[in-house]
């Protein structure tokens, strides 16, 4: 997958000062719609950007199997196209990061992948309107549970002072999603037992033995 070379580099003590500003809000985050207003309001005098998707999930050896996935302005259609039934996302740049654990800043212009999938997800990119990435993510101690962002929309070329932002930001943006989702409600996993289809004579008898008739009765009377 083609990518922004990624390397860091540092901030102006002008640009220090903003992102504690920018950062301090994040400690009183504690659901949804506080966080996206935050990504929408203090983010964008750091970090501006279109569009933002991100979310928690479990990591095993298949991959990530998203819990919790969320969009701001996100093509909510994309995202589908990157779960699996089984959870599972399917992603390039998820894939790249998942591999090196470090920022992925991506634009199609630097090149187009030549593997089959890696070709139908760019198909989609340019579908529906992306023109570049940048993402991160933060696993939890053991590597178990991970999140994930994804910001697209972002003016400009990419450089690596998005690289360095990301690495700054994603600590406090996984510690606050975390609280957020905690205020989610759990999604169900299992489904209800199916119920046996009865016939309608089994129906009636069963209705005759509720009614308490005897197996002999309901032979005479069925």
């Amino acid at each position: 997958m083609p990518a922004v070379q990624n390397e860091a580099n540092g901030l102006s003590v002008e640009e220090r000062a903003v992102f504690f500003e920018v950062i301090e809000p994040t400690l009183s985050i504690s659901n949804q719609e506080q966080f996206f207003r935050w990504t929408q309001t203090d983010l964008q005098r750091i970090f501006p950007h279109g569009m933002l998707a991100c979310g928690m999930g479990r990591i095993g050896k298949e991959g990530v199997k998203a819990r919790h996935v969320m969009g701001c302005n996100f093509p909510q259609e994309y995202l589908q196209t990157l779960q699996h039934p089984n959870g599972l996302m399917n992603s390039p740049i998820l894939a790249k990061w998942m591999k090196e654990r470090q920022p992925i800043l991506f634009e199609p212009n630097y090149g187009i992948t030549t593997n089959a999938t890696q070709t139908a997800w760019l198909d989609n990119f340019r579908r529906f309107g992306l023109t570049n990435l940048a993402a991160h993510g933060q696993c939890d101690v053991g590597s178990k549970t991970a999140s994930y962002y994804s910001f697209s929309g972002i003016p400009g070329p990419l450089s690596p002072r998005h690289a360095c932002l990301l690495k700054l930001l994603v600590p406090h943006l996984h510690v606050a999603l975390s609280r957020v989702v905690a205020t989610l409600p759990a999604k169900a996993h299992k489904r209800a037992p199916l119920q046996p289809q009865l016939t309608g004579r089994e129906k009636e008898v069963l209705k005759w033995l509720c009614d308490g008739r005897t197996n002999w009765e309901n032979g005479v009377f069925s």
